[in-house]
């Protein structure tokens, strides 16, 4: 048995449209045809093509854009999501990207990353994204908005580009960030503590005692037990998510918070929402949801190790009615039953600190990339979040080089790897400065018999210039037809710009063999190059002295 396998050829669209106030068509060849544009065709991957622009009379061709394999960026690298564990589609993810000297070659970036850029796998549909640190002698770090990864695919991927020495920084922070979160709050390194919102909402802190250390995510915000990160109001109605990467150091007395809006008083529910420990002995994370007629707390199963890293998220559900808290990416604890609106209220939300009761309930350590969403986050979502924390989530694909964009006046050679774009550039040409002739009188010539030369009258010559002409023009005779011997004349064979409209007198001498006729006269302006030239009409008639008139 003989089986034949037949692959379909890639096909790859070349798509090249005009910017300008001119015209003009460009030859696609292949085909080696001339087309007006907008004008696209399509070819075999890995097919090169060559364009050459051709102008409209009046127009000038300035040149092209694009074509290349990104738009000015010389490479990319595709990188690739393991989402194969997860239930669920993940949209509008905030994938976190974590660059060293082995993902990307820092020699080709700019010095503070403003050449990179982030497509989805169409490699046209620009991701939103934030520069959370940029290192090129360590690590940099960077969140881009992804629209899907698909659940349990471990092949979804976007691409990352670079190396383009003439782009300007894209980032778009807010937009990285769905409408869900109420707050994000990287808590940057630097020399001062920096704890503003990184989404649209502009929960930026409004007091920090707490310093700022190094942390799992760049920098992060260090507590003694005394000091705070003070935020906005913010609430929530019937479900939130709370989370934070947390290392403690020690102990306080107890209730040690992470992420807290406290009741109005220290009573009963004591938190709106809470993320925080429990009390005395081992301690375990809480998560608290509270209002006037409820409070609803649930604690972990795994207990809280002092010097670690650990990510704590808390959500609440109020119409579902769960509480669940999740340990480094895994469900620790869930309850249900427990439904209800959670109060509003004009208290801060804090990290590290409680708000009524500053006595021992303070935390002690680190607290890392803290957030706040109105929905109760899914268990594939906050897996996918703590992945990406530990930099299990994407794998980095080997760096490709992309053919630079097509330049200049020249043909453009495009080589079809993907979808091309280019741009050619047609301008109306700018008038240039000219001048035309003008001669409104023919001249009469009468031929006496019996006389050897007869001068005839003249007519004048005069100059209209055009678009700023002011140069001075030479004039001759540049054809009689029919052909005849004659002797010209010009009052002024030059003419500077302040004799253009007064002119110059043409006349002409003609032998007395001269036939009868009508014979045109070309006289020629000439000034350095541009030549222009009226036509006279030379009107030759025979007089015989001889003749008698009845």
């Amino acid at each position: 048995v003989q089986v034949t396998v037949q692959t379909a050829v890639v096909q790859y669209t070349l798509s090249v449209t005009k910017s300008g106030d001119g015209s003009g068509t460009v030859n696609f060849n292949p085909p080696n045809s001339s087309f007006s544009l907008p004008h696209s065709e399509s070819y075999s991957s890995g097919q090169n093509v060559i364009l050459t622009a051709n102008a409209a009379v009046g127009s000038t061709f300035t040149g092209w854009s694009g074509g290349g394999g990104g738009s000015g960026w010389l490479n990319r690298k595709k990188i690739t999501f393991s989402n194969s564990a997860s239930t669920e589609n993940l949209i509008n993810f905030p994938a976190l990207i974590i660059l060293n000297s082995s993902r990307i070659d820092y020699g080709k970036t700019q010095n503070s990353g403003q050449d990179i850029r982030f497509f989805d796998s169409d490699g046209t549909t620009a991701l939103p994204y934030e520069i959370e640190k940029w290192d090129e002698s360590g690590t940099s770090y960077v969140w881009v908005k992804v629209p899907q990864i698909d659940a349990g695919s471990n092949t979804d991927y976007i691409w990352m580009y670079y190396n383009n020495t003439s782009a300007s920084d894209a980032q778009n922070a807010p937009a990285v960030w769905d409408s869900n979160f109420k707050g994000v709050w990287h808590l940057p390194n630097g020399t001062i503590l920096s704890a503003n919102d990184s989404t649209s909402n502009g929960n930026n802190a409004t007091a920090i005692t707490s310093t700022v250390t190094s942390g799992k995510i760049d920098g992060a915000a260090s507590f003694n037990g005394t000091t705070r990160v003070t935020l906005p109001s913010i609430n929530v109605t019937t479900a939130f998510t709370l989370e934070a990467w947390i290392y403690p150091t020690a102990f306080n007395t107890g209730y040690d918070r992470i992420l807290t809006k406290a009741w109005i008083s220290n009573a009963n529910p004591y938190q709106v929402y809470s993320i925080n420990f429990t009390g005395s002995g081992p301690r375990y994370i809480s998560l608290v949801a509270g209002s006037a007629t409820f409070r609803h707390i649930m604690a972990s199963l795994t207990s809280v190790t002092l010097n670690q890293w650990m990510h704590v998220v808390g959500t609440y559900d109020g119409v579902a009615g769960n509480l669940k808290i999740y340990v480094n990416g895994d469900l620790d604890n869930s309850t249900t039953g427990k439904t209800g609106t959670v109060e509003s209220n004009a208290q801060p939300v804090e990290i590290g600190y409680n708000t009524v009761f500053t006595s021992g309930q303070n935390f002690i350590g680190t607290i890392d990339e803290a957030k706040i969403s109105s929905v109760a986050r899914s268990a594939s979502w906050i897996m996918a979040e703590y992945k990406a924390g530990i930099d299990t989530f994407n794998s980095y694909g080997t760096e490709e080089s992309l053919p630079s964009d097509c330049s200049g006046t020249g043909t453009c050679t495009v080589n079809m790897t993907e979808d091309r774009n280019v741009t050619a550039s047609f301008n109306l040409s700018a008038p240039q400065p000219d001048f035309s002739l003008n001669s409104s009188n023919a001249i009469y010539a009468t031929i006496v018999q019996g006389q050897t030369t007869n001068r005839s009258n003249s007519t004048t010559i005069t100059v209209s210039p055009l678009n700023g002409f002011s140069s001075n023009i030479n004039f001759s005779v540049q054809s009689i037809s029919p052909a005849i011997a004659y002797t010209p004349n010009f009052s002024n064979s030059t003419l500077s710009s302040s004799q253009y409209a007064s002119g110059s007198t043409f006349s002409i001498t003609l032998p007395a063999s001269t036939p009868a006729g009508i014979y045109t006269i070309v006289i020629k302006g000439d000034s350095g190059g541009i030549v222009r030239t009226v036509n006279l009409t030379l009107n030759v008639e025979i007089f015989n002295p001889n003749w008698v008139e009845f």
